[in-house]
């Protein structure tokens, strides 16, 4: 055999992961590790699948998961499927994405070494947890080689968990910095969206109770009617949707507020740089993807304040950045970006940009995690 071949395949990292498979974030994980030539699955809990096209290269295994209120046999049989599964497709490193069922699922499987990726809210919000999930959480994390958050928040709420100090890593998802940059948005993309020469809010989050768009579209009914904003379907949840479009009506704004169907990379950054500003307002977050992928494009965003985020914009845009829940505080900040002088506006998207080139960086935050996955082989070896 060839040396460089033989190099080559010497390299090759085999990756299981656990995750949620309509998650772009986790798609994005998994695509980068195909295009680096690694062996790649996905276990799926009950079957469920990724959209079609979503995960080229990446090997899909399923399995029965923990549902409903756990018990002994459910538990048997979760193990019981994972195992076969291993046997056959031995992962060097099996990765959970989640510190709920996907990091429980790693743990229960008895497959060493794993690591967890903690988000955000599944550390953050112990208080909606139940005991037994509090208890699953802290005896996965506990058991992990390695903990991975994007931001000190996380790792701080990883280690309160019970995740030994010594493994949690800082490791961000990344932002394809090529693909979110700077730039006019497509000359028909107005048309398309039939919004006229209106001044543009995406509001990017998930239709979810957590991330409250009820909020946004308060601000939205003080602001002058030459004002939209946009939302996307994707990943949404009905009620919510439903419960938000009557709130809508309310408020008179339903004629300003878009909600778009789900969209991809490429979409969502032409979206951005159409957007004069962009708001996401939860309650409980760590510092959000389509908030840098909109950084990454020059777009500034009004934002909860809330650590994470503080961490990174507390120097750049204080004055976008306003209390959970505060409708009117939303409004004000919303005013001052949409009223923002061209030049400014400019200066200030450098700045936004350079900061998520300089932490997060897809290719740099990828390089880094695979630093993490042969690390952990070598330490078992």
């Amino acid at each position: 055999m060839p040396e460089d071949q033989e190099t080559s395949e010497r390299s090759q990292l085999r990756l299981a992961f656990l995750g949620d498979p309509r998650s772009v974030h986790l798609h994005r994980w998994l695509n980068a590790f195909v295009a680096r030539g690694h062996a790649v699955c996905l276990l799926l809990a009950d079957g469920a699948d990724a959209p079609a096209g979503a995960l080229p290269g990446v090997e899909r295994l399923s399995f029965r998961s923990l549902k409903g209120r756990p018990s002994l046999s459910g538990a048997w049989n979760t193990r019981r499927d994972l195992r076969r599964l291993f046997a056959r497709w031995r992962p060097d490193v099996l990765h959970a994405h989640y510190a709920r069922s996907p990091a429980w699922h790693a743990w229960l499987s008895g497959w060493r070494p794993y690591a967890v990726t903690v988000w955000g809210s599944d550390v953050l919000r112990a208080d909606a947890m139940t005991r037994i999930g509090r208890v699953a959480t802290r005896i996965s994390l506990r058991q992990a080689a390695l903990v991975t958050a994007g931001t000190r928040r996380l790792a701080e709420a990883a280690l309160e968990f019970g995740a030994h100090a010594e493994r949690i890593q800082e490791a961000q998802f990344g932002i394809d910095t090529t693909l979110f940059s700077p730039g006019p948005p497509p000359a028909d993309l107005r048309e398309a969206l039939d919004i006229g020469d209106a001044r543009v809010i995406v509001s990017p989050r998930i239709l979810a109770p957590l991330y409250r768009h009820r909020v946004a579209l308060e601000a939205l009914a003080t602001l002058p009617d030459d004002v939209v904003m946009l939302s996307s379907s994707m990943l949404e949840e009905p009620a919510e949707r439903a419960a938000l479009e009557a709130d809508a009506r309310r408020l008179g704004v339903a004629d300003r507020w878009r909600i778009l169907p789900p969209m991809d990379a490429m979409r969502m950054a032409e979206l951005y740089r159409l957007a004069d500003v962009v708001v996401s307002v939860p309650e409980s977050d760590a510092m959000p993807q389509s908030v840098m992928e909109a950084m990454a494009t020059g777009t500034a965003a009004v934002i909860s304040d809330l650590p994470d985020a503080r961490d990174w914009l507390a120097d750049l845009t204080p004055e976008l950045m306003v209390p959970v829940g505060d409708a009117a505080a939303t409004a004000t900040a919303l005013r001052r970006a949409l009223n923002r002088p061209p030049a400014e506006r400019e200066a200030l998207g450098r700045r936004l940009r350079e900061r998520v080139v300089e932490r997060a960086d897809a290719t740099r935050s990828m390089d880094r995690v695979e630093e993490l996955y042969r690390a952990l082989i070598g330490a078992r070896a």
